[in-house]
């Protein structure tokens, strides 16, 4: 029976049927809950009080849990795992099992004569044939619509991205659903533009390592700078011998990667980090949350864009980096899977959800052969990942671009599935 019930001022409603959160106990394959994935039939829904939305969860082993969760959308309570809604406008959806917070979920709740505008990620690109913008369509109430066609000056465009070498102001229009966006887009292609610097940290830490707790703080847990500082892009790597828990979650490749980390740097204990491939450890303890920051280069040379999809089986995805540069250097191009999601207990911290966790580097921890690379003149660079273990859903891929000392110029990362440009 549907019920309905008051969401601030306007209705919600929702199938009612409640979640239990006190099953039997778990049976996960490795007897540990660790994550667990969240995803819907539809990524949008009539605004009418009457569609409704179904989600479904699975655990780390790929076990339905979805009618023992508690949902929340919009940090009110849902009564069962769908959602309706008389109001327009776009819900964060997330799901609880045992403690275990799963991914956040956007759903959009649409008025049936909506009005959209065209926009985009950013307000130009650099026309070097390199980068490129990701265009959407947004309604009313700012809510983000990626399906749709496309056109750039009349012509269509086989995908929701434009990049091109053509200088000047390009104006974007879209159909969706056989509608005309209401509101076009304007945007700018020039032959020269700034770069946005980003850091690369790499961090080698672990759940049973007392004093990795003010480092995984910064890094990883919680309200993390890392999570917060598009401009910081972690890999954290899990240390055998203070991460048994993890270690058993690794496969052979990640575990290859992490004894690979250990002998390139040198490493001695836990914790150890290093920023942008530089040897000297940086100590969190002793230069803190400023430290850290000042260490973000204040310009660039050298920037990535990076397109991916995954496989159907969902096992693999076929990586393209394009890199341009400002300068004349040889350099090599690696690429990582990190996996966000996790939950492991800490011997201080507790049960934490851990940031961007190391799954893999291709082609390998310190890249193979270097590329030239020369002013206005991007590189295409390919890479095949294997998923392994990781979930896709809650997956990154982080491109990052080495020069002949072994130091990083620039990094970049986007979300499994998804697309960035410089």
């Amino acid at each position: 029976m549907r019920k309905s019930f008051l969401l601030f001022l306007s209705v919600i409603c929702v199938i009612a049927f409640s979640c239990s959160d006190s099953d039997d106990g778990d049976d996960t394959g490795d007897g540990i809950l660790s994550g667990l994935t969240l995803t819907s039939d539809r990524s949008y829904f009539s605004a009418d009080g009457v569609d409704a939305v179904v989600f479904t969860v699975k655990d780390n082993t790929g076990k339905d849990v979805s009618t023992q969760c508690v949902y929340k959308a919009n940090d009110q309570e849902l009564v069962d795992n769908t959602l309706s809604s008389a109001t327009p406008g776009t819900y964060k959806v997330v799901a609880t099992y045992k403690g275990i917070v799963s991914n956040t979920l956007d759903v959009i709740a649409m008025n049936e004569n909506v009005k959209l505008k065209v926009a985009s990620d950013k307000k130009s690109i650099v026309a070097d044939g390199g980068d490129f913008a990701c265009l959407y369509l947004v309604d009313e109430q700012g809510s983000r619509i990626s399906e749709g066609e496309f056109y750039i000056d009349g012509k269509k465009l086989d995908s929701p991205y434009f990049g091109t070498t053509e200088a000047g102001m390009h104006r974007i229009t879209a159909m969706w659903q056989g509608k005309e966006a209401e509101e076009a887009l304007n945007l700018g292609a020039f032959k020269e533009g700034e770069f946005t610097a980003r850091m690369l940290v790499e961090s080698l830490t672990g759940t049973n390592c007392g004093y990795c707790t003010n480092t995984i703080k910064l890094l990883t847990e919680g309200d993390a700078l890392a999570r917060k500082d598009p401009r910081i892009v972690l890999i954290e790597t899990h240390y055998q011998g203070q991460s048994p828990e993890m270690w058993q979650k690794y496969d052979e490749r990640s575990r290859e990667m992490e004894k690979a980390f250990i002998a390139y740097f040198g490493s001695t204990g836990t914790p150890s980090v290093y920023l942008d491939r530089n040897k000297d450890k940086f100590s969190v303890d002793a230069m803190g949350r400023d430290g850290l920051l000042s260490a973000i280069k204040s310009k660039a040379e050298v920037a990535i864009a990076i397109k991916n999809s995954l496989s159907e089986d969902k096992k693999q995805v076929e990586l393209t980096a394009v890199i341009g540069s400002k300068k004349s250097f040889n350099g090599k191009v690696i690429a990582a899977l990190v996996e966000d999601g996790m939950y492991l207990n800490h011997v201080s911290l507790g049960m934490i959800e851990w940031f961007h966790t190391m799954r893999d580097y291709m082609p390998s921890f310190e890249g193979e052969e270097a590329v030239a690379f020369e002013p206005g003149a991007p590189k295409e660079i390919k890479f095949q990942l294997n998923m392994g273990k990781a979930d896709p859903v809650k997956s990154t891929l982080v491109v990052f671009v080495t020069n002949e000392q072994g130091l990083v110029e620039n990094v970049q990362q986007v979300v499994v599935g998804t697309n960035v440009g410089y």
